[in-house]
């Protein structure tokens, strides 16, 4: 009997999304669904937002085809999640829509953690690799909330706890220093510069009129020519 399995994770950028071993028999849509949205978080992050949207859309018409309202959800919430991680104002309007309609309770407690809604947050159902951080974070703690980030092993999950950590404003140039390095280390020209602005921010806030000036060049030298 052939076994087709199709594992729902975020992955890199939820943890619980769309991971999975697809069979050669596996459904059309659950393939191509997949693979555009892979394509749609890589143009989002790298700052190539036309293709994002055409990547994004491809995905959402495959998903749509199986009528899993459960699995539109997610990705719902990973178009969320990356504009997180970009520091970008996301309040989900798209998964609000159905939200009455999806019985999961994980998927709504991620909900809550990707809006910063902490206090509403189970911790018990969060994808294990955010937890130590959601500990770190409810005590406000940022050297433990750096501990925790450095810890997350999937590249866009730890830039999406940075930014929740950055929009929060409970973090320092050692969490904005780790999205920096995962997004240079993988061309994520956008995020890159969503960080340097929030560290050139930070300096800024801090007295630190040079840094800022330095971190400004930084980001002008890249932008330059776009």
């Amino acid at each position: 009997m052939i076994r087709h399995t199709l594992i729902f994770i975020i992955m890199t950028a939820v943890v619980w999304f769309m991971v999975g071993c697809f069979s050669k028999t596996s459904p059309d849509w659950q393939r191509s669904g997949f693979n555009n949205l892979e394509k749609f978080k890589e143009s989002f992050l790298s700052g190539d937002d036309e293709r994002a949207t055409l990547y994004y859309e491809r995905a959402l018409t495959e998903i749509k085809k199986s009528g899993r309202l459960d699995i539109l959800a997610k990705v719902f919430l990973t178009k969320c999640a990356v504009k997180v991680a970009a520091l970008e104002q996301e309040e989900c309007s798209d998964f609000l829509q159905i939200r009455d309609l999806i019985q999961d309770n994980a998927i709504h407690n991620y909900f809550e953690f990707i809006t910063g809604n902490f206090h509403n947050v189970d911790i018990r159902l969060l994808p294990e690799e955010y937890r130590a951080f959601f500990k770190a974070f409810t005590k406000r703690s940022i050297p433990a909330i750096n501990d925790a980030v450095g810890d997350i092993q999937f590249p866009l999950s730890r830039i999406i706890a940075v930014g929740l950590s950055v929009k929060q404003g409970i973090s320092d140039s050692t969490t904005i220093d780790f999205a920096l390095d995962v997004a240079s280390e993988h061309g994520w020209k956008k995020i890159l510069i969503r960080y340097l602005e929030a560290m050139k921010i930070l300096h800024e806030q801090n007295g630190e009129i040079a840094r800022a000036e330095e971190v400004q060049r930084w980001i002008s030298v890249i932008t330059a020519n776009r």
